[in-house]
């Protein structure tokens, strides 16, 4: 198990280096308690993220317990070692502004370390000598935090964040800076708060809220425990580590089952995950070229009832195997000319046959990195959101001569391949429009062209093949937007990033210039609710719009898509009743894939051609 802190508690790098050669090829899996720690050994290259997986610390939560008489009270605590990083000097400072407003309010710090003097001398210049507690050493843990009305979290990038976890299993409302493993922790506003890191004010400001409302504060306590009861327990903990040995002696450095025959699974609820030929499923931004952690969905889908399965596409036998009951997850590629992708889409044929369910359905896998097919199913799909675009689809620049667009304005003319932008084109006029037409359409190979040449000599009336017949998409433009949105949707969480437009450019998908908006436009999110719905996936990635009047989307994606929005994103916004709300926090991606899966097949939701 990996505990390191994370960016500024890392090994030196001579350090490094030697660990790198002593643990090259010796390690099978690691065990990291978060996704914050996870994310430094990777960076740090300690070991690959296939032999990684997170399993968080669990407490006993029947030690640590509420107390049957807890009411909101005015007592701050904190517990800790007593060092700079666990950031107690910043809650002195927020103590001191809470204390101008609130005169009843303590606070109460447990632990001891080489940092109390300096504290307790901070604690009298603050002129809080009455109002500010040091325990020392508890030998009674539950009973320190059963007394508290807040418990405060200010560490710097704690790897996790146990004692936050302890009192939070004691029902204590939390609050704690976003900050490290923390965010995985808490998710602000359902079980506790969280404030940015280092801003002693906000800390001040979310102390004095649990402070001032008791039907709130009561609210977080029953969901504080609730979480950890869910997420953090002692016994799921120990189950994790369980399932990661016999695994690991089982079938050692693989992922895979691909020595397992399939049976109907129990219950209908089965879940096979094919991987690539290098056992990579879809995508993630922990390092370039990285998968999603297979090991995380095996635990994450064993902990929702599912039996899953790992295989890869040619470990299938379809003579032997039957897949009638089971829900299969799969992944998709990007290759050149789409050379695995369509090996992909002959083993997902051949499943369905064997009465698999696909996960996307196979249209909406269809649409990857396939523009031509997510235009035709803007069209087919019904929901009046995607019809704000108006498009038309071509095979070759011959059938754009026959049959122009008859759009008006400025046309974006668009390849059917293709990612961050790559080869799109804005004409303004029939003139501008057929010259893109050609170039995006061009497939030039010299020995076809030179085959048709000796044809065309040898055989009178041979008529060639096109150069040109790459195909591709023009749709309408969208005039005067600066940016877009990229936004992602996870079983009622929606992700928004804002993405500037590339200087003296009208695209924004590649160019790199990211905010995540304090604001958004009227309609964004409820446009998006509306769309993912329409198209039947657990899960969905669109590039929207808004020109100030109205929100258009202008590409979308059900599987193999970008995951930097949700993997790198301070929170995200959900539904609660007739509003949306914006909740801070850290996701695990791997968890929300979960989640969403599981829902999915839970809500038995159809899928786009079953109505």
């Amino acid at each position: 198990m990996y505990e390191g802190g994370v960016s500024g508690d890392v090994p030196v790098p001579a350090f490094k280096n030697l660990l790198r050669r002593m643990l090259k090829g010796r390690i099978h899996m690691t065990a990291a308690i978060s996704a914050a720690v996870a994310e430094d050994i990777i960076n740090n290259r300690l070991v690959m993220l296939d032999h990684i997986t997170i399993i968080h610390n669990g407490v006993d939560a029947e030690h640590f317990c509420p107390s049957v008489n807890w009411t909101p009270r005015p007592i701050v605590g904190a517990a800790g070692r007593l060092v700079r990083r666990k950031g107690f000097d910043m809650l002195l400072r927020a103590i001191e502004q809470i204390a101008k407003r609130r005169p009843d309010v303590r606070l109460i710090l447990a632990g001891d370390g080489p940092d109390r003097p300096r504290l307790e001398k901070l604690a009298l210049e603050l002129g809080l000598a009455d109002k500010v507690e040091f325990k020392g050493e508890l030998a009674d843990m539950p009973a320190f935090l059963q007394g508290l009305g807040v418990f405060a979290f200010p560490a710097f990038k704690d790897g996790f964040g146990l004692t936050l976890v302890e009192a939070m299993s004691c029902g204590i409302p939390s609050v704690a800076f976003q900050s490290g493993g923390v965010a995985e922790i808490i998710r602000s506003g359902e079980n506790g708060l969280l404030v940015p890191w280092g801003d002693v004010d906000a800390l001040a400001g979310a102390i004095e809220r649990v402070l001032a409302d008791d039907e709130f504060a009561r609210c977080l306590s029953s969901r504080a425990r609730r979480s950890v009861m869910d997420r953090f327990s002692l016994r799921g903990m120990t189950r994790a580590y369980g399932s990661v040995y016999r695994e690991v002696i089982a079938k050692g450095m693989t992922i895979c089952d691909d020595e397992f025959v399939l049976a109907p699974p129990k219950d209908g609820r089965g879940i096979v995950l094919l991987v690539d030929y290098e056992e990579q499923f879809y995508s993630s931004v922990r390092r370039l070229g990285a998968g999603m952690n297979v090991h995380l969905l095996r635990q994450g889908f064993e902990r929702a009832g599912y039996q899953m399965v790992v295989r890869r596409f040619s470990s299938i036998d379809f003579r032997r195997e039957q897949f009638k009951g089971w829900h299969v997850l799969y992944c998709s590629s990007e290759d050149r000319d789409l050379r695995y992708k369509g090996y992909i889409e002959d083993v997902l044929l051949g499943l369905t046959l064997r009465g698999a369910i696909l996960v996307p359905g196979f249209f909406l896998f269809r649409a990857h990195h396939n523009k031509v097919m997510m235009e035709i199913l803007r069209d087919v799909t019904p929901c009046e959101d995607l019809k704000t675009i108006r498009s038309r689809v071509y095979g070759s620049y011959e059938d754009y001569v026959v049959a122009p667009p008859g759009l008006d304005g400025g046309l974006v003319i668009k390849p059917a391949e293709g990612a961050n932008s790559k080869g799109i084109l804005l004409a303004d006029g029939p003139t501008q429009t057929e010259r893109a037409a050609r170039r995006v359409s061009r497939s030039f190979h010299p020995v076809d062209a030179l085959k048709d040449l000796i044809k065309r000599w040898i055989r009178y009336g041979y008529a060639g093949r096109s150069n040109r017949r790459r195909k591709f998409v023009i749709q309408n433009y969208i005039p005067g937007l600066t940016h877009d949105y990229k936004v992602l949707v996870y079983a009622g969480q929606f992700y928004v990033l804002l993405r500037k437009n590339r200087p003296g450019d009208f695209r924004a998908s590649g160019s790199g210039l990211f905010e995540w908006p304090d604001s958004l436009p009227d309609g964004l999110l409820n446009t998006a609710e509306r769309v993912h719905q329409a198209l039947g996936s657990p899960f969905t990635s669109m590039d929207m719009a808004f020109d100030g009047s109205r929100v258009h989307i202008l590409e979308v994606q059900c599987l193999h898509f970008g995951t930097y929005t949700l993997e790198k994103s301070p929170g995200y916004h959900v539904r609660d009743g007739g509003q949306w709300r914006w909740v801070a926090g850290r996701s695990i991606l791997e968890e929300e894939v979960v989640r969403s899966v599981a829902a999915f097949i839970e809500a038995d939701r159809p899928g786009l051609t079953e109505g």
